[in-house]
């Protein structure tokens, strides 16, 4: 029996004449077309995705947050209603991080927040979450692991914001590291003005040079006599799903890793080839003027070097 799949609370169908405000939105040159296509796919595979709303000005309507494109499709179908994520006004800060967000215009430490008062205030996902705001789930575990930064961290890098803000990438590199090590990779990234390329080049770097160093993770595994030792049927079934996602993550890791080594190794081969060249160019260049210098000391009668 496979596990059981937690409910999508705040889900609901609505009916289409309930649903305002996309109407009035300035659709950008080629939206015609994209909604055109999105109608055809909806209306052969239905909607994969419920839309995002919340109350409207108007009592009995709703305003809509996250879906635009998908309900102007649903309403060129002819539908009578769509399923949507109702959110009330009690979340009118989140919303309106939500909005910001669909514009790609979010402050990383706020969309971490907000995504993590609403997992916990409707009980919610990740997924759920991804769902919610038009992203995907491993954009929603990437930017709540933001949450990870120690509060000294978060404040340092607020602090110095003008300077040097960091993106959400730059930030998700500093979640990762050990809670002792934070603050000395974020001075680093901002002091040194790091770009998040400058800076994965960086960590692969430091990864080859400590060969000893865990690259893939797992599980530690249970041990006979040990407190966290399977007992019932339940708890086997539990740990069985653990292992299989630790074999499912070694795969994951293994050719991302194989890609990333692959990756610098055609990097090598070209600078290599082009040391080469460049070395072979400076090289008959000095030799010439190394002849023409000896030349030059013949004729004054002062012999060879």
């Amino acid at each position: 029996m496979g596990r059981q799949r937690k409910t999508f609370n705040h889900l609901h169908s609505l009916p289409l004449r309930e649903i305002q405000g996309d109407a009035a939105v300035r659709d950008p040159p080629g939206a015609e077309e994209r909604v055109n296509d999105l109608a055809r796919s909806l209306a052969a595979r239905g909607l994969q995705q419920p839309i995002l709303v919340t109350d409207g000005s108007r009592r009995g309507l709703y305003r809509v947050i996250v879906g635009k494109k998908r309900l102007q499709a649903a309403r060129q179908l002819g539908w009578a209603a769509v399923d949507g994520i109702v959110l009330g006004r009690d979340f009118a800060r989140e919303i309106a991080v939500i909005e910001r967000l669909q514009q790609d215009e979010f402050d990383p430490f706020e969309l971490a927040d907000t995504l993590a008062r609403l997992k916990s205030a409707c009980d919610w996902t990740q997924a759920h979450l991804g769902q919610a705001i038009g992203k995907t789930r491993d954009f929603v575990a990437n930017i709540l692991a933001i949450n990870d930064i120690l509060p000294e961290v978060r404040r340092y890098v607020q602090d110095h914001a003008g300077k040097h803000p960091l993106t959400a990438r730059h930030l998700r590199y500093v979640a990762r590291e050990a809670p002792e090590s934070q603050l000395a990779v974020a001075k680093k990234i901002i002091g040194s003005r790091l770009s998040t390329k400058a800076l994965e080049q960086d960590k692969r770097g430091h990864t080859l040079r400590s060969p000893d160093r865990e690259i893939i993770r797992v599980r530690e595994l249970r041990r006979a006599g040990s407190p966290g030792f399977p007992r019932s049927a339940k708890e086997w079934r539990r740990y069985a799903r653990q292992l299989a996602t630790d074999l499912r993550r070694i795969d994951r890791r293994e050719h991302v890793e194989q890609r990333r080594a692959q990756e610098l190794l055609q990097i090598a081969r070209q600078r290599q080839s082009l040391v080469r060249r460049e070395a072979a160019t400076k090289r008959r260049l000095l030799h010439h003027a190394l002849r023409s210098a000896r030349r030059h000391l013949a004729r004054l009668g002062e012999g060879g070097l």
